[in-house]
């Protein structure tokens, strides 16, 4: 299961979701409902993903686009990147080392800069970044 936070080209938020390897997708909490339509008929007629095949006659790669199935393991994946091909700006979501990062800065006074910093960013940060602030935070107690 992929959780992802999805917004248009003009950074305006048009959906928290999830999606599983069934091809299910479920909104979470308030979105676009014109975005939502958008959604249930690509998925209805089908999405593709990129591949990359090595053609023996030239002794090259070429980059491809294939049908996926709502069924196939890759699809949450697969569905990431078909949106991300549509323009629109997909953020990732890791909400368990978000919570593990609020849980530990209830140890810190409300008006620590730092706290409040992080809090602010925490929905729009990174896998990345998320990690590198947690891991500095479990050093710091």
């Amino acid at each position: 299961m992929l959780s992802l936070k999805i917004k248009s080209q003009r950074d305006e938020p048009l959906a928290t979701i999830r999606v599983d390897h069934g091809g299910l997708v479920k909104f979470i909490g308030e979105y676009d409902k014109d975005f939502a339509n958008l959604i249930d008929t690509a998925i209805e007629h089908g999405i593709t993903q990129r591949q990359e095949l090595y053609d023996q006659t030239t002794q090259s790669f070429a980059m491809i686009e294939l049908p996926i199935k709502k069924n196939d393991v890759n699809f949450p994946l697969a569905f990431k990147e078909w949106l991300g091909r549509q323009g629109y700006k997909v953020i990732e979501l890791h909400p368990e080392i978000g919570e593990e990062i609020k849980k530990i800065l209830r140890n810190f006074p409300d008006d620590n800069e730092d706290k409040i910093d992080i809090l602010k960013r925490l929905p729009e940060m990174s896998y990345l970044e998320m990690s590198s602030i947690l891991e500095g935070l479990k050093r710091s107690l």
